[in-house]
């Protein structure tokens, strides 16, 4: 991976390079990686190019999703074809959700996708840099989808990343085709929420509806995406989640977690009742966390949801904040 000059204004070609490891020529660079406005975008360019080939029907094609996807992904979907959560004869497509960037089980999954003659793509939404046996999670599939806003501090922004030339071309002729009006829009909304209050979630919600027509990643994001790596952003989110594992290395909260992850969360798996002490604990010292659910199983085949903590390992907590989130953990366990 390169790194930036300070105050200097990168190209397009390094930040894709900064992207993406420097094992790719520069023609594949521009080829397999394109930015888009978000990670829905990502998707419904991704499955409007399945319509135009044929994979996918009508609206009654069905996609094979995983469980606890949120909504507006989901409604996303619906515009082309039907997302399903178990297999029939009307599926033609999974969709791979690796969860808070944790892979799943890629190896089973792949022998479902040949003997079905299933298209797979990617969910990478809670991914930057994570493996699966070694090899990097977003290149088992057609293509996947990245979500930028996940990961770091840009608002909106997100990429598909594919081999398939057509779906390059076709994505490249969608990005043509932005409403810049509904583009600045979601994102004076999405400002407006993050930096103001919350109050306004509601118009960022209203704007999903649209976001197929929010196809080019903005200046605004793009320069954040520069300015996050720029600080080292990856460095630092992998350094915390490498505090958190050696911190509770002799307990078995975290035990099935892989260092070779880059994850958005880490998931705190124990009972119930000192699932919402902890969350209690952790949200009374400042530290914004909340009790979801996290596949265990790591299989959306065969899935298994049990209740996790969010623990935040982002780049935007200092070595002393990570020592008081798993010094307030201790306390409670």
């Amino acid at each position: 991976m390169i790194h930036f000059e300070e105050n200097k204004i990168c190209s397009w070609r390094e930040l894709l390079q900064a992207f993406w490891p420097k094992n790719f020529t520069e023609g594949e660079f521009i080829k397999r990686l394109i930015f888009t406005g978000s990670g829905k975008t990502a998707i419904k360019i991704i499955l409007d190019y399945l319509k135009t080939i044929g994979v996918l029907e009508n609206k009654n094609s069905e996609i094979l999703v995983p469980r606890w996807l949120g909504y507006w992904v989901y409604n996303m979907m619906h515009k082309v074809a039907f997302p399903c959560l178990t297999y029939n004869e009307k599926v033609k497509v999974i969709l791979v959700y690796h969860q808070y960037g944790f892979p799943q089980d890629m190896d089973e999954i792949m022998d479902f996708a040949e003997n079905k003659k299933l298209i797979i793509i990617e969910d990478c939404a809670h991914v930057y840099e994570s493996y699966y046996k070694g090899k990097r999670l977003g290149t088992f599939g057609l293509a996947s989808i990245f979500s930028f806003s996940k990961m770091f501090s840009t608002f909106m922004g997100g990429a598909i990343l594919t081999k398939d030339d057509n779906l390059c071309e076709y994505a490249s002729r969608m990005l043509k085709e932005d409403d810049f009006f509904i583009s600045a829009l979601s994102l004076f909304f999405k400002i407006l929420t993050e930096k103001i209050s919350m109050k306004f979630v509601k118009y960022v919600e209203m704007s999903y509806a649209v976001y197929d027509r929010n196809t080019k990643i903005n200046k605004v994001s793009l320069n954040l995406l520069q300015s996050e790596l720029l600080k080292k952003a990856i460095e630092k989110r992998r350094k915390n989640y490498f505090f958190l594992l050696d911190y509770f290395k002799n307990y078995n909260f975290f035990q099935n977690l892989e260092r070779d992850a880059l994850p958005y969360v880490a998931p705190l798996i124990t009972d119930e009742d000192k699932l919402n002490k902890i969350s209690k604990s952790l949200n009374t010292a400042g530290i914004k966390t909340g009790i979801y659910h996290f596949d265990i199983n790591r299989n959306l085949l065969n899935p298994k949801f049990v209740k996790c903590l969010w623990v935040p390992v982002h780049q935007g907590l200092t070595f002393d904040n990570m020592n008081r989130i798993c010094e307030v953990i201790k306390g409670v366990i």
